[in-house]
């Protein structure tokens, strides 16, 4: 027991020992961080830096009213505008114009073949030979024909290759040329007897041809009023020959051979006298009216309506039939 004590004593004196050298060690030793937080400016050196900083860089600043003084210097003498410099670079050779090459003959055409190009032709006018047709790889005095496209004719010289464009012929108008149209319209003529058998196809292209070649008509002249008059008188004197017709047969008026005389007198009126087309086709149907009322058994002269035949009288004053 009193061995341990002793023991325990020993040991204990030992570890106080080590305790001592380790924090004499540990507390002697000097730590890198804080040597440079120590050895780092304080804040009052920060702020007195900063504050000589600031002084000098106002000691060299140029005051306001210079800088407005020099920009309305600048404001009333612009500088000069910098030309700018050409880049430095390697030279740059001009590339020579080939001159224009004059071909020795025209080319009037060609014909390309595109499945088989051997077998494209150009016509051309050669001197001496005149025009004939020429193949890829033909000869034409020192030229070579090389290839053959649309319009287009690729020869080949001695040191150089040039194309041949096909002359353009100016398109000519053929409405230009055409005979100026008559502006007076054909009079129409009766089909005689060889030559009435005329198809109707014929006849419809003739009608169709004079009506668009046929200029547009001028206004019908201003009617006579003497020739009105005589129009009425002849109306109202049919009308009256009519209504003594239909009265009664065997009351006293106008016989047969009064009748045929009035008729004729009348019909020697209308056809002295210069009607329109309408006039005429409105007298036409009283005419047809009148005939049908007289007795059938009896036939009397026609009245010719026609408006070709009824404006044109003779130089003597008689209507031309």
């Amino acid at each position: 027991m009193i061995k341990t004590l002793r023991i325990t004593s020993v040991v204990a004196a030992i570890l106080a020992g080590i305790f001592f050298v380790f924090s004499v060690f540990f507390g002697v030793r000097s730590d890198e961080s804080i040597e440079e937080f120590l050895s780092s400016p304080s804040v009052i050196e920060q702020f007195k830096n900063a504050v000589g900083n600031e002084t000098k860089a106002n000691e060299s600043r140029i005051s306001p009213l210079v800088q407005q003084a020099d920009a309305f210097r600048l404001y009333l003498n612009p500088p000069e505008p910098k030309t700018p410099r050409p880049p430095i670079g390697p030279g740059t050779t001009a590339i020579a114009r080939q001159p224009a090459v004059t071909p020795i003959f025209p080319v009037i055409a060609t014909s390309v073949n595109e499945a088989r190009p051997e077998l494209s032709l150009a016509l051309i006018d050669e001197p001496g030979k005149g025009l004939h047709w020429v193949r890829p790889s033909d000869k034409v005095g020192h030229l070579s024909i090389e290839q053959i496209k649309s319009g287009l004719l690729v020869v080949k010289g001695t040191n150089e290759t040039f194309e041949l464009v096909a002359e353009q012929k100016p398109q000519k108008n053929f409405l230009e040329e055409q005979p100026p149209v008559s502006t007076v319209p054909a009079a129409p003529t009766a089909p005689t007897g060889p030559r009435s058998g005329f198809s109707a196809s014929s006849r419809r292209r003739t009608s169709l041809a004079a009506t668009r070649s046929r200029p547009p008509q001028p206004p019908p002249p201003p009617r006579d009023p003497e020739e009105d008059a005589k129009l009425e008188e002849l109306v109202s004197r049919l009308k009256d020959l009519r209504r003594s017709y239909k009265s009664d047969k065997t009351d006293s008026g106008p016989n047969d051979e009064e009748k045929a005389a009035m008729m004729d007198e009348l019909i020697s009126n209308f056809k002295s006298s210069r009607v329109s087309a309408e006039e005429a086709q409105r007298l036409d149907k009283l005419g047809k009216t009148l005939k049908d009322a007289i007795d059938p058994n009896r036939s009397l002269p026609e009245i010719d309506s026609s408006p070709t035949e009824a404006s044109l009288p003779t130089p003597d004053g008689s209507a031309q039939e």
